[in-house]
């Protein structure tokens, strides 16, 4: 029997109000599947825990939820700082050319002339683009996250391949 695995799709930020709420940032590239949400996980040092969504409403373009049990400021006090993760099988399917960092870290990086860079550690979002951490040893390059970078990304023989700009490392 398997493991359930998990997708973090948001971290639980702070209270809303006395009544139990609590906003959420969204870590989704996703985030109408809030609207859809009828049960999420919590996860803790504890594990994972199921909690049933009550309601969800957004405030300036960030979820607050309503999670049964926590219904005062001290119950979502203690959820602060907390990640808001699915069942993988819940997850939004990514299109043709996108990836989910999960699915990229540890991948192998090479360049089209087959040196090898290391493994991705990291993805650092930025405003326009991702980067990815890539890391050999000592040695760190960081990797846009652009077409014309990333030349092929193959998640079966965990293996990607770039071309790096001039003046990257």
């Amino acid at each position: 029997m398997s493991e359930q695995r998990y997708i973090v799709v948001g971290r639980i930020l702070a209270p809303r109000g006395n009544g139990g709420e609590v906003r959420v940032k969204s870590l989704s590239d996703y985030p109408r599947r809030f609207h859809d949400l009828t049960c999420c996980f919590i996860e803790s040092s504890e594990g994972h825990r199921c909690f049933q969504v009550e309601s969800v409403r957004f405030i300036k373009g960030r979820p607050v939820l309503k999670l049964a049990g926590i219904d005062d400021i001290s119950g979502a006090e203690e959820l602060a700082g907390l990640d808001i993760c699915i069942p993988a099988e819940e997850a939004v399917q990514p299109g043709p050319g996108e990836y989910f960092i999960h699915d990229l870290l540890g991948l192998e990086v090479y360049t089209e002339g087959g040196e090898f860079l290391g493994g991705i550690t990291a993805c650092y979002r930025t405003g326009s683009n991702d980067v990815y951490e890539v890391r050999h040893g000592q040695e760190e390059v960081l990797v846009p996250a652009l077409q014309d970078v990333v030349r092929d990304v193959d998640l079966g023989q965990r293996r990607m391949v770039v071309c790096l700009p001039k003046g990257l490392r």
